[in-house]
């Protein structure tokens, strides 16, 4: 298979390499957003709705980018003028998108083996679904994963555009995903300190549904906790929890399944996790740890965290996640027990919501002047374009006639 031939090419490591004392990957410290989560009155028997729709909000990129810096501050960050790089590099990219030919539809994606799922080849022509995907807050997560090299970053997103085609993971409806997830299998639960979304992950609770639907399953909630990212916090970053309390490696889904599901979240959702902790790992898992290692950058094992529960656990989740969110199992106040009737009604009320949108955005070709001033300038030159090609087809008509 695909991936030994990956893993014989990789140096192995230990699993304790990452096992250090709670730390963050940055050397320096992260800065707490003034975020009153009291105010939003988010209930914890429903994921967080969408408060802050992106494209109709007054969204100033300069005012985002000092607060994002100072949640997640890098060396680079600490110069003044690191905010012009990130802006001027931002507005480089969606040029170079923007330049792209436009089309109304592209023809129907192959569905690709699982195996080959990484190979995708950049798509040269984008939508206006595409278009609207690719908003600030995307382009701003390519440019990080590149070291904000704008050619780099475009190529990226351009592959990730050609996987999109053939999972639209932004179209998958509630329903479709319902029968894997509403044994509490994942769900998203509130905010951390940091405003991100928090996603609770118990693979003990899996269903018999496919295992292709456990995948479309991961790719929906990631995609409705991106949406419900507030963004007036400086934060596009999801937070995730892995409880695997009971949960043996005979439940383990094929290797390639795993391998091929974690490169996509590297490459496609790139730069949405701000840590991952899984808590009880069972023994034996150091063989599972290697393959997955091999196929994800150094910056997302970073991410990774392996903890047992036990007081130090329970504090370090206290000081990152309000009590009121994080689950009493985990040293909280919150009852681990969803009402997932109420909660799947929410989902597909947000969902609908959510979709129609987008449509209206589509019906009326608007990205919003803010996010995409060159793309209405595109659609004014093309209109103008369309009068005079009229006007020269009624002078040629009267002069024949």
């Amino acid at each position: 298979m695909d991936f030994i031939k990956t893993l014989k090419k990789k140096t192995e490591a230990k699993i304790a390499d990452i096992k250090s004392d709670f730390s963050n990957s940055s050397s320096l410290p992260k800065c707490k957003p003034d975020f009153d989560y009291k105010s939003l009155n988010i209930s914890t028997d429903i994921g967080p709705q969408i408060t802050e729709y992106f494209y109709d909000m007054d969204f100033d990129l300069r005012d985002y980018l000092k607060k994002y810096n100072l949640i997640y501050p890098c060396t680079e960050s600490q110069s003044p003028s690191f905010v012009d790089l990130q802006f001027d590099s931002l507005n480089t990219m969606r040029k170079l998108l923007l330049d792209m030919p436009v089309v109304e539809t592209v023809a129907e994606a192959t569905k690709t083996k699982k195996s080959k799922l990484h190979s995708h080849q950049p798509v040269k022509e984008v939508t206006l679904d595409e278009l609207y995907y690719c908003n600030d807050l995307v382009l701003f997560r390519f440019l990080r994963t590149f070291d904000y090299k704008p050619e780099k970053s475009l190529h990226a997103i351009l592959k990730t555009l050609s996987w999109r085609r053939t999972r639209d993971p932004l179209r998958i409806k509630p329903e479709v995903v319902h029968p894997v997830l509403y044994k509490n299998l994942l769900y998203r639960r509130g905010y951390d300190y940091y405003a991100s979304p928090i996603l609770y992950f118990r693979p003990i609770n899996e269903t018999e549904a496919s295992l292709e639907l456990h995948v479309l399953g991961l790719y929906y909630v990631l995609e409705r906790a991106l949406q419900t990212c507030l963004v007036s916090q400086g934060n596009d970053k999801v937070y995730v929890i892995v409880d695997l309390k009971d949960w043996s490696l005979s439940r383990l889904p094929p290797m390639e399944l795993v391998i091929e599901t974690a490169r996509a979240l590297v490459d496609h959702y790139t730069e949405t996790i701000d840590e991952i902790i899984f808590i009880d790992p069972p023994p034996l898992i150091d063989p599972v740890y290697q393959m997955v290692k091999c196929v994800i950058p150094a910056s997302t094992t970073k991410k990774l965290l392996f903890k047992s529960r036990g007081p130090k656990l329970f504090d370090y989740l206290r000081s990152r996640i309000p009590l009121c969110f994080l689950e009493k199992s985990l040293g909280g106040e919150c009852e681990p027990e969803m009402d997932f009737k109420d909660y799947w009604k929410v989902e597909e009320a947000e969902f609908t919501y959510f979709q129609r949108r987008m449509d209206d955005k589509h019906k009326n070709n608007i990205l919003t002047p803010v996010q995409f001033p060159i793309y209405r300038t595109r659609l004014i030159k093309y209109y103008c374009g369309i009068q005079l090609l009229i006007r020269y087809v009624i002078l040629f008509y009267l002069c024949i006639y």
